[in-house]
């Protein structure tokens, strides 16, 4: 088998098992889902299971990886002087947007630890729009900088937990709106 051929037959081997994981993941908890179901539903053995995962846990983890906008957050980071934040917001909101399913899934089911991964991933972004605009202040900078990544974990959050059918990107959208509108009352008085 050429070695293009093998990638093709290994990248679809765990897309399906990455596939009928999710779908188990919807249905019950995590300590209740068994490699055999798994295999089941992905149409594969178990010796196919254990060359790429040695447990549900690392699959899980492949999941959690997959769903998380890591080229995007470093895209913003490697330009953090040029970088938009609404627009850094946007393409973030995209992400998920396009794996909507995964991180809903992921969101509702999971234990903190995709929340907590979610959080090590923006704060750096966070703090560095923080730090533009706040100075040398550095208090305020890690207050702020941890506020506003907490903000955004838990828009994801809600996003996810909503019934409504709201892109990730219209509700930042919205909650960027509300917070300036916010600002901008009680700047007037």
């Amino acid at each position: 088998m050429s070695h293009g051929i093998q990638e093709d037959v290994q990248e679809n081997a765990r897309a399906a098992f990455r596939s009928a994981f999710m779908n188990l993941y919807t249905q019950q908890p995590l300590r209740e889902i068994k490699i055999a179901q798994i295999c089941t539903r992905a149409g594969c053995g178990r010796s196919t299971f254990y060359r790429y995962y040695n447990d549900v846990g690392a699959l899980l983890c492949e999941c959690e990886d997959i769903a998380l906008p890591t080229d995007e957050v470093s895209a913003v980071l490697e330009n953090m002087e040029h970088a938009d934040p609404e627009r850094a917001g946007i393409q973030i909101s995209r992400f998920f947007d396009s794996n909507a399913r995964e991180c809903k899934v992921l969101c509702m089911r999971s234990d903190n630890n995709y929340t907590g991964r979610l959080y090590r991933l923006f704060y750096p972004m966070m703090r560095g729009f923080t730090q533009r605009a706040l100075g040398d202040d550095s208090d305020a900078i890690e207050f702020t900088s941890d506020f506003m990544t907490k903000s955004k974990v838990m828009l994801v959050v809600n996003w996810a937990r909503s019934p409504h059918r709201m892109s990730l990107e219209e509700a930042n959208l919205l909650s960027v709106d509300a917070i300036e509108k916010r600002f901008w009352y009680q700047a007037t008085g």
